[in-house]
């Protein structure tokens, strides 16, 4: 069925639904789900996902049908819609999206029968949707989110995407025979496995319990690995290859699911704990730098530190890793939201595999301003200063925020284009250029800024760039008074983007939508 007439349909049914219960008596009217959960299976079908569900005849044999078409018949569609939905905000919660699109091309829903598996040679994950199979799970402790059992088969069944399309050999190695994947190593016990599964199993199903566990029993996960140096070796493993150092408390999982968790009681018998520090980070959003992380890019803070007063004060930079420095300062903030701009303009602009082909490495630096990025090293440098920005020119003008930190990370990675020779810019450096930093009877008028003047033709490339996207008006206003800007912008606009010209609407689509 055509894509637009399914969505067209799926669309229709619910309308119809909520205008009038007598136009579908019996169906969709009679439906609990809410609106924020419909707008999530929307998006589910709008994403090219093909969902179909399964039930079973009288003579138990499985029939598939299209959900649009199963809506047709449906006397109630709570379950469906909120299974759906719940599929939706735990897999977009906890990985990045293009991964869940991408790796998961189709999704089977059970309706009369618990079902989960992962069918990865032919792209399927399959889900249960029948409330009662899951509530007859025993052994089960009190949590505050509801379903959590369901949200961990979603995630444990996505492992296994995970695994056909990651590195996995460091995680098999930790348990497993590097022959066999199905034969442990004769040094493990049951209790190096978090549950009975995997140890009748094989590697998989370890790493898919251990995923599902990491994300939604963290704390029995680290328990357990009290005991056992292997489980240690698999939490650690995970925590930095697949999340990025990303740890999933009961308040960041509150936070992502919108649940509210309850106050802890204290003791009348004790006096209550030392106040803490507040960690910020639960507040943040890491998904993005995760992304960054496992798709990988190697990421460092850079800081400037003064030992000494006086005349014998003297600074010296200081080189940690992200997640060293996250474990060390009570406020990342400014680290955090920097790396989510710089995520957001590049893949807004350029093409995801090209950044990752040539981004190796990204230094935040916190306390100086540092834009000069070495493409040789695959490095780029980005300012996390707030005060920094603060303290350039007003543009009021534009309706984007920090638009000097976006046009900078358009820049710098032009700077990569121009030394990998992505493009001829050779041919771009011949408008004002004599060779490489040798001016052809410029002017300042014919270079979008001092910055580009007087340099060198990649640094006038890499600025010309950034202002197209960011300064278009600004760009177009002063290339009426000068032929060769009018020449470089007509350059970037073929070679480097197509004839695709950013304007103020087509900016707010690609950012403001995200906000």
């Amino acid at each position: 069925m055509n894509k637009n007439i399914f969505t067209s349909l799926f669309l229709v049914l619910f309308l119809s639904a909520s205008i009038s219960q007598a136009s579908l008596p019996g169906s969709l009217g009679t439906a609990q789900a809410s609106l924020e959960e419909i707008q999530r299976v929307e998006d589910l079908l709008n994403s090219g996902l093909n969902i179909e569900i399964q039930s079973y005849t009288s003579k138990n044999m499985p029939v598939k049908t299209p959900l649009a078409q199963f809506y047709g018949s449906l006397k109630d569609s709570t379950d469906i819609v909120k299974r759906l939905s719940m599929y939706h905000e735990d897999l977009l919660a906890i990985f990045p999206r293009h991964k869940v699109f991408g790796y998961v091309p189709n999704l089977i829903l059970c309706i009369d029968t618990g079902c989960g598996s992962a069918m990865t040679r032919i792209k399927t994950m399959a889900q249960g949707a029948t409330p009662t199979y899951f509530h007859r799970k025993k052994n089960d402790p009190p949590y505050f989110l509801d379903y959590r059992e369901e949200r961990l088969v979603d995630i444990h069944e996505f492992a296994h995407f995970m695994e056909a399309n990651e590195n996995m050999k460091g995680f098999y190695d930790i348990s497993w025979d590097k022959n066999n994947r199905k034969k442990k190593l004769a040094s493990m016990k049951k209790t190096d496995f978090l549950t009975t599964t995997p140890w009748y199993a094989n590697a998989s199903e370890d790493f898919g319990e251990c995923v599902g566990w990491y994300v939604m029993r963290r704390d029995e996960f680290l328990k357990l690995a009290q005991k056992s140096v292997s489980l240690q070796n698999k939490y650690e493993w995970i925590k930095y290859n697949i999340f990025g150092g990303q740890e999933f408390t009961d308040a960041l999982l509150g936070v992502l699911f919108k649940v509210p968790v309850p106050s802890p009681v204290t003791p009348v018998v004790t006096p209550p704990p030392a106040p803490q520090p507040p960690t910020p980070i639960v507040n943040l959003d890491m998904r993005r730098v995760n992304d960054l992380l496992i798709s990988g890019i190697k990421i460092n803070v850079r800081e400037l530190v003064t030992t000494g007063t006086g005349k014998s004060a003297k600074s010296s930079q200081v080189l940690k890793t992200l997640q060293n420095y996250l474990d060390a300062t009570a406020n990342p903030t400014d680290v955090v939201n920097r790396l989510n701009m710089f995520y957001d303009d590049v893949f807004a602009i350029y093409p995801r595999d090209l950044v990752l082909r040539h981004v190796k490495q990204v230094d935040v630096c916190l306390n100086r301003a540092a834009t000069t990025s070495s493409w040789l090293a695959g490095t780029i440098f980005l300012t996390a200063t707030p005060k920094y920005f603060a303290t350039l020119s007003p543009d009021t003008s534009f309706f984007l925020s920090n638009r000097q930190e976006r046009l900078l990370d358009i820049r710098e990675f032009a700077l990569f284009l121009a030394g990998y020779q992505y493009v001829p810019v050779d041919s771009f450096g011949a408008i004002s250029w004599l060779g490489t930093s040798r001016l052809r009877n410029a002017k300042k008028s014919d270079f979008v800024s001092l910055a580009a003047y007087g340099t060198s033709y990649q640094r006038d490339f890499a600025e010309t760039v950034g202002w197209y996207v960011f300064r278009r008006e600004q760009f177009l206003k002063a290339a009426k008074l000068s032929s060769a800007l009018m020449k470089k912008y007509e350059w970037v606009r073929q070679i480097v983007f197509g004839g695709k010209e950013f304007t103020e609407d087509f900016l707010k689509t690609l950012f403001l939508s995200n906000s």
